[in-house]
């Protein structure tokens, strides 16, 4: 009898622990040829989770702000060397007093600022630093505060509270489809509570990047199949969401601000696939036109016809690799060249 119990709890794990294994492997193998032996054995080090299950931030009391980088990390983040400085931001160490003789840019955003996936000095804003200082030397300082996962309800409060200290000339800030969306209103969630249960199946999944790049496939094939109108559903989602959230709510509230203090701001669309409906950007062009202190940086004529056909920093994550961070890079700094940027 205990026999034929034992070979019936066999029967019932053997599937189960078959795809296990099968997984397992893949994720072995995808491990070992893409970044090399040592990310195939260590899974805590290289993996491809985000900023909130990585040892990279940390709880702010600020409700509206709820969590930042930490300070003074050197890490890998998403298989990439990733180090902040004193204050919390990826960004070379800086002095808190500006010299009057420079041109302080603070630059604002989430994840593609930040760098989510590239190495130290190879983010846009790490870049442009470089192309400035090369044009004109000594004469600009380019601070990157971005921090993944930001609303921009977050962005500005940080910015309140953490960077207006440091008086910069102007303030960069990259907005994205996110800014589209009314949830940006919702409360801004709790540190603690946004962080996983070990029980959490989906957040140990997370720790794969072949869980990763399946869930993009599955997203990728679930668009196209089920909704065949889904270009005209996004706009109309950007062109009526816009009105009612970054017109009249938070952005126009951090421009008119910054405006008040004699700070230019600039925002910039990134070019990712997910923006070539004409809705956001159109509606962004148009509300700019009626305020004063800020100006919109069209990136998109120069990035067309360079970016690359492999534009993402791995399979299944989508954000944009080193060579597209150039590309942004330059396509400010032309800005900057033209005069569009005003010093």
């Amino acid at each position: 009898m205990e026999q034929n119990s034992s070979i019936f709890s066999f029967k019932v794990l053997r599937t189960p622990l078959i795809i296990v294994g099968l997984y397992l492997a893949v994720e072995i193998i995808y491990r070992l040829f893409t970044f090399g032996s040592y990310a195939a054995l260590n899974w805590k080090t290289y993996n491809p989770h985000g900023i909130l299950l990585a040892d990279i931030s940390m709880p702010v009391a600020d409700a509206d702000i709820s969590w930042k980088l930490k300070p003074n990390v050197k890490t890998t983040y998403k298989t990439r060397p990733f180090s902040t400085n004193s204050f919390g931001f990826r960004n070379p160490e800086i002095e808190r007093t500006k010299d009057p003789d420079v041109t302080r840019i603070v630059f604002l955003g989430r994840s593609i600022t930040m760098g989510s996936g590239v190495a130290d000095g190879e983010s846009y804003p790490d870049v442009l630093g470089k192309l400035l200082e090369a044009w004109e030397p000594g004469a600009f300082e380019v601070i990157n505060c971005a921090v993944e996962g930001y609303s921009l309800t977050q962005m500005f409060a940080s910015y309140d509270k953490y960077i207006s200290e440091l008086k910069p000339d102007m303030v960069f800030v990259l907005v994205s489809k996110m800014d589209m969306y009314i949830k940006q209103l919702e409360p801004i969630p709790a540190f603690q509570d946004v962080q996983p249960a070990w029980s959490n199946l989906k957040a140990r999944l997370h720790y794969t990047f072949l869980y990763k790049a399946l869930t993009h496939m599955v997203k990728g094939f679930t668009w196209r199949f089920f909704a065949t109108d889904w270009d005209e559903r996004v706009e109309g989602i950007y062109s009526t969401a816009a009105d009612t959230l970054t017109r009249e709510i938070i952005l126009t509230r951090f421009i008119k601000a910054r405006h008040q203090e004699q700070i230019q701001t600039y925002l910039v669309l990134p070019k990712r696939k997910a923006l070539r409906y004409g809705g956001a950007a159109e509606v962004l062009k148009g509300w700019i036109k009626e305020l004063d202190g800020v100006t919109y940086l069209d990136i998109d004529d120069y990035m067309k016809p360079r970016t690359p056909k492999n534009a993402y920093i791995y399979f299944g994550d989508t954000h944009p690799n080193s060579d597209v961070h150039r590309l942004y890079a330059e396509a400010i700094f032309n800005h900057f060249k033209s005069g569009t940027v005003k010093r």
